[in-house]
């Protein structure tokens, strides 16, 4: 009985202070048109809504970079952004090329943070 107590007390703490101290992951962006809208972008492409996805829990930061790669097929250096989305247990990287303005499906990749 006494566990249930501790374990149950534990979890109500704990979701107290998770929506006490989460905030808007987004709010770093501002006044940053183009990385809001990337971001807007990113979070349709995962059937969220951009304060969904900046507001949840399982998201510890958002980062955006911005990169170049070479390709050998067509001999040409692309641009894109790179939207790293960094949760508790792995991250995962999401890439836009800038020429094309689509996403580069095939480049994105999850790994572990561990």
């Amino acid at each position: 009985m006494f566990r249930k107590v501790v374990v149950a007390t534990f979890f109500i703490s704990f979701l107290f202070f998770h929506k006490v101290l989460s905030f808007d992951l987004c709010e770093k962006f501002q006044g940053q048109e183009k990385k809001v809208s990337l971001v807007a972008e990113l979070a349709k492409k995962l059937h969220y809504s951009l304060d969904e996805l900046c507001l949840n829990p399982r998201v510890l930061d958002i980062q955006l970079e911005r990169r170049s790669k070479f390709f050998r097929q067509t001999n040409e250096i692309e641009s894109f952004v790179v939207i790293a989305l960094h949760y508790s247990e792995y991250s995962c990287d999401y890439y836009f090329l800038l020429k094309s303005g689509s996403w580069a499906d095939s480049l994105n990749n999850c790994y572990s943070t561990f």
